[in-house]
């Protein structure tokens, strides 16, 4: 286990060329985590400014 974590070590000095860390997918089932196109976005921003709308003005009546 040492003569590993020396080796780990002795690789880190050098600066080794390394593979290129590939950009992250979501893996997630339900994809990236906000709206992909402009319309759902457009929707999103509504509804959320819905949402502060009712909670600012104290309504009680919730959809």
């Amino acid at each position: 286990m040492l003569h590993r974590m020396a080796l780990a070590g002795a690789a880190m000095t050098l600066n080794l060329p390394r593979k290129k860390p590939k950009p992250r997918r979501y893996r997630s089932p339900l994809g990236p985590p906000y709206p992909t196109t402009r319309q759902q976005r457009r929707a999103m921003m509504r509804a959320s400014k819905a949402a502060l709308a009712r909670l600012a003005t104290g309504d009680t009546n919730v959809r």
